[in-house]
């Protein structure tokens, strides 16, 4: 889903299949690593569950909003530096508090939901690299130790350790819950629970600053 990366930064933008490509990509970050890589396996991994894509859109616009509407409104302590890349292309994001994925993915265990949440971040540096993916527990059952290794051999040791980027996405995920709970109550943003929650990510431009 991405292109090979040669050279030295700063980098281009069309590096990515559009509805896999990381929103840094889109606000034109001039440098970027394979953290890029990391969220188009969090949305393919989603596809898997939804038998559709996830940020499905025309153009960059639509998949950025797409994008908000389930990631919720990015702030200074999710991605301060997100921020500064909208400030400098003059774009306002739109404002959501966000879709659980567990409602987005109600097929999916809570061990796959947390590690797309975590792949899905906002700050790069929060998603986990490959092979903290590997060590997240939804791989667990893929390995088969032979009776010969011990559980205190150094490669359980690497399996059982959960890096903390994948608490910090359970706890995004409790935000947006808190999130849409006090939009609903002023009436801002009203979820009907009877309807699939990826047809409710209307197409919708980018908002930019005057």
């Amino acid at each position: 889903m991405a292109r090979k990366m040669n050279g030295k930064p700063p980098y281009t933008h069309n590096v990515t299949t559009l509805w896999y490509g990381a929103p840094e990509v889109f606000l034109r970050a001039p440098y970027y690593n394979s953290s890029v890589d990391m969220w188009a396996a969090g949305a393919i991994m989603a596809e898997l569950f939804t038998n559709q894509p996830l940020f499905q859109g025309s153009f960059e616009s639509d998949v950025m909003y797409k994008i908000c509407r389930v990631l919720g409104t990015p702030t200074e302590s999710t991605w301060f530096s997100g921020l500064d890349l909208a400030r400098n292309i003059c774009y306002r994001f739109p404002d959501f508090p966000g879709v659980r994925f567990s409602e987005l993915l109600p097929t999916a265990s809570s061990d796959a939901v947390n590690l797309i949440a975590s792949l899905l971040s906002w700050c790069p540096c929060e998603r986990p690299t490959a092979m903290q993916a590997l060590q997240h527990p939804f791989f667990h059952g893929c390995y088969r130790m032979p009776p010969t290794v011990h559980l205190e051999d150094t490669c359980c040791n690497i399996l059982n350790s959960v890096p903390l980027v994948f608490r910090i996405a359970r706890q995004r995920e409790l935000l947006k819950e808190t999130r849409s709970l006090r939009s609903c109550v002023s009436g801002s943003e009203r979820v009907d629970a009877s309807e699939d929650p990826i047809h409710k990510l209307l197409l919708n431009p980018f908002v930019f600053l005057k």
